[in-house]
């Protein structure tokens, strides 16, 4: 979910919208951003950029650093994505774009993009280990592979997507796909997730390996 707008505080409302945004993390990725105009304000001050489990995106300049006059300083981000002089053509026309809300915008594309990879190279059932999918649509599973593709980046905040997404003229095969994910989740320790179907199988699992103890 893409939410590159600001709710203040002290608005009427605000502590309802904020429970409301809380309760949708655990069921989806949020992404957000304070505007520009708000770059040096406290990001406390605002939803539901300072909600908890919500990524904060900054705007990136076309080098891969944190453009200041648009986001602050890092202390204000998790990430930064594009939101420099960001080229996009349209019907035909190509257009400057500016601002932290396509940076928001790429960064849920990002993952959006990262977690059909996920189930796609789940669906192998020989392959023991089909949970990337699943673990994925947890936050702090996401957050470790976002920060595992910036590593390497000038800020060590900045996706560098063209590293595991750049296939110019190829047709992409499940190979292909799950060699993706294996690189993006690589020396990655996940917290892992049981879903509701599983929970009678984990349980009786449980059951009998204290009962063999």
């Amino acid at each position: 979910i893409s939410m590159s707008w600001t709710f203040d505080k002290k608005a009427d409302g605000a502590e309802d919208f904020k429970k409301a945004v809380e309760a949708a993390a655990g069921n989806a990725l949020i992404f957000s951003s304070l505007r520009e105009a708000e770059g040096s304000l406290v990001i406390e001050d605002f939803y539901p950029v300072s909600c908890t489990r919500v990524f904060r995106i900054g705007s990136a300049t076309r080098s891969g650093n944190l453009a200041k006059s648009f986001s602050g300083d890092l202390n204000n981000v998790h990430f930064i994505l594009p939101g420099r002089e960001v080229q996009l053509r349209w019907r035909g026309d190509s257009k400057e774009i500016n601002g932290s809300s396509l940076a928001t915008a790429l960064a849920s594309g990002l993952a959006a993009l990262i977690l059909y990879c996920a189930d796609r190279s789940d669906e192998n059932p020989s392959d023991t280990n089909t949970q990337h999918g699943n673990n994925l649509r947890h936050e702090q599973n996401m957050r470790k592979v976002f920060g595992n593709m910036s590593r390497a980046s000038n800020e060590g905040s900045y996706p560098e997507v063209q590293k595991y997404f750049n296939m110019p003229g190829k047709d992409l095969t499940l190979s292909n796909v799950r060699e993706t994910i294996s690189s993006l989740t690589a020396g990655l320790h996940f917290r892992m997730y049981i879903s509701y179907s599983d929970f009678p199988l984990a349980f009786i699992s449980l059951r009998l390996t204290q009962h063999e103890d």
